[in-house]
């Protein structure tokens, strides 16, 4: 699985087209109780509430996308292009759904696909 988009390498202003986003780490977290709602960071999803991070207790995966040139460059272990996280400005962290059929990283691309970042990319 993969998703299709444009990436500019950050600080450059170089932007590599069709470049290959993989999900490389979903990491699950079990909120045992809710929590009390962060103070802003600064980071551009921060009071939508489309992409806020839910502060309930339940299950959270927290993704970190890795890029590539293309799928043939991440199958010849080339260099990465770069990494996505939450210091991307593109949410890294999404509630689990537990009684769903989807596998956890089938949940975390869905939800990227919901993301303004990746809401046009392809599927891979």
């Amino acid at each position: 699985m993969a998703l299709i988009r444009d990436f500019e390498i950050m600080g450059t202003g170089l932007t590599v087209p069709n470049a290959y986003h993989v999900i490389t780490q979903l990491d699950v977290e079990k909120r045992m109780a809710d929590r009390n709602f962060p103070q802003p960071t600064g980071r551009v999803y921060q009071g939508n509430p489309d992409l806020d991070v839910q502060w309930t207790a339940g299950y959270y995966g927290r993704i970190v996308i890795c890029v590539w040139k293309d799928a043939a460059s991440r199958e010849a272990n080339k260099n990465m292009l770069g990494i996505i996280n939450a210091d991307y400005q593109v949410p890294a962290v999404f509630k689990l759904d537990t009684t769903s059929t989807d596998s956890y990283l089938t949940q975390a691309y869905k939800f990227l696909k919901t993301v303004d970042y990746y809401v046009n990319a392809t599927e891979a």
